[in-house]
């Protein structure tokens, strides 16, 4: 059925409101005690009539079309007289209020653009941040549909609880949760009043209950393995042996509470590759360029231990390689410090080589990445930014500890912003191979900005460009050589294509 707004009954009952209300305003001012109040009274008289003059003055300077103009606020008046008279339905006038902020915002048609109730942006802080609260599991669905837990983080109250990657969810508290979306599951989860969480899980035919405790839990955003790749025979066979006896390398931190996980019985999981073994786990955030991080600008250092003897002669000329592998989730206020910490660590293992894999890496904190860069990358500017009147800035990377070991970085269409910031310095400063599919092509930072009641507004502010001044905004980043990914091959097309020129270039190093 079509909706009957009739336009012209609505303004007629809308100037009879106005008329009535400005009646009962004067009506007010007639009763009012001025013999008490006169003297203050006419001081704000006067006050309030110099901020209404200066007020009508600046909103009609506006023209027809803005947002702040006259005619915007009246329109937003007659609208809500609509609702608030004609609405059938209860409804929350903070949301309404919202809403309007929003809309102003969405009028940009900037995806990246986007306004945040103050407890909306709590959460997007306390993913920057690295820590969230929650029970430390990251939730998929599998080709039924079921809710899937895709990977348990190691110490978190999920882990302790006994869930397992594998595990299908039946029910959350109570509710069934076997139509429910990844997305609505982790809401329920995270939106809870009671901070005991109750799974129900479906395990190998077994109905299991698992009670937890919510709490902080410390996402990780970059770990890695050392693979051991023999030289000689099939490299294909080599990496799927290599990585089913890879060494995992545990932060301080985590050596305590590390244990083995299930095997996950994701369909996603048909290839053999690190990424979806490998623990680490997604969290979104947003481009602040603002946002303070730091890294151990010595992790690179030189480790003494015993491990440190595959860097020898005898080491040269033995039939294996022993490659670093980090994966790179996400850039957030906790990335240097578990990037540095993991390069540190594959280094003690006589690290020959290293893969960085972005594949899928939506970015993050700027000064997170360049933090990262830091690392390993020699001293000089990573990324280059332009603001609209044209000033340009530029992020350096400390260069206290630059590598010359042969890099690979894996990248994909699903890496972005931050992602290609960080490829597009290893690939301008020819400090590794680039191997993938072209990125996303985001080009474009954004800053946020506190309200007074707390709320953000997080908006577009600059153009970034790579350090030879590439702009790669709706193009996306090439690699050097490009290798599709084949989700139906035995073993991860990309990540053997980056062992074969890993095991080719320590060949040539050696001699």
């Amino acid at each position: 059925m079509e909706e009957d707004i009739r336009p012209e009954e609505n303004t007629e009952d809308l100037q009879e409101d106005t008329v009535s209300r400005v009646e009962n305003w004067k009506q007010a001012l007639r009763e009012f005690p001025w013999y008490i109040y006169f003297g203050g009274a006419v001081t704000g008289i006067l006050a309030a009539a110099m901020i209404l003059m200066i007020y009508i003055s600046a909103t009609a300077s506006q023209g027809a079309g803005s947002p702040f103009s006259l005619g915007a606020f009246a329109k937003i008046w007659q609208v809500e007289r609509i609702i608030r008279t004609t609405y059938v339905e209860d409804y929350d006038e903070q949301k309404l209020t919202d809403g309007l902020y929003e809309g102003l915002v969405a009028g940009l048609e900037d995806p990246y653009a986007d306004y945040y109730t103050a407890e909306e942006y709590e959460e997007v802080r306390r993913s920057q941040s690295g820590k969230t609260q929650g029970i430390g599991i990251r939730i998929t669905q599998n080709s039924e549909g079921q809710l899937l837990v895709d990977s348990v983080i190691a110490g978190s109250p999920a882990k302790e609880a006994g869930v397992l990657a594998g595990d299908i969810i039946k029910t959350i508290n109570g509710t069934d949760a076997l139509e429910m979306t990844a997305e609505e599951a982790a809401a329920l989860i995270r939106g809870s009043e009671s901070d005991t969480i109750t799974l129900t899980v479906l395990r190998e035919g077994e109905e299991i209950e698992l009670s937890m405790t919510r709490g902080e839990i410390k996402t990780t955003s970059a770990a890695g393995v050392l693979l051991t790749v023999k030289r000689s025979g099939d490299v294909k066979e080599n990496l799927i042996s290599a990585i089913e006896s890879a060494e995992e390398i545990l932060l301080e931190d985590e050596e305590d509470a590390a244990a083995t996980e299930a095997e996950s019985s994701s369909d996603s999981d048909k290839n053999t590759g690190i990424a979806s073994d490998s623990k680490v786990t997604e969290s979104s955030s947003s481009d602040d360029a603002s946002a303070e991080s730091s890294a151990d600008d010595d992790s690179a250092g030189n480790s003494t231990d015993d491990a440190s003897a595959g860097n020898s002669a005898d080491d040269a000329n033995r039939d294996t390689v022993r490659i670093g592998y980090i994966q790179i989730a996400s850039f957030n206020s906790l990335t240097p410090e578990q990037f540095a910490g993991t390069w540190e660590g594959l280094q003690a293992k006589g690290m020959e080589a290293v893969i960085i894999d972005l594949r899928d890496n939506p970015g993050g904190l700027v000064a997170s990445c360049v933090d990262t860069l830091s690392v390993f990358m020699p001293e000089g500017p990573v990324v280059y930014e332009k603001d609209r009147d044209g000033n340009e800035y530029h992020r350096d990377s400390t260069g206290s500890s630059p590598t010359d070991l042969p890099l690979v970085l894996l990248v994909n269409k699903g890496s972005a912003s931050a992602s290609e910031i960080f490829a597009g310095a290893v690939q301008d400063y020819e400090v590794g191979t680039i191997v993938g599919t072209t990125t996303y092509g985001k080009g474009v930072e954004q800053n946020s900005y506190t309200l007074r009641d707390g709320s953000v507004v997080k908006l577009t502010t600059v153009h970034y460009y790579t350090p030879s001044r590439r702009d790669i905004n709706g193009t996306g980043l090439e690699p050097d050589e490009e290798v599709a990914y084949d989700p139906e091959a035995e073993v991860d097309t990309q990540l053997s294509r980056a062992v074969e020129l890993l095991m080719e270039k320590t060949a040539a190093a050696a001699g």
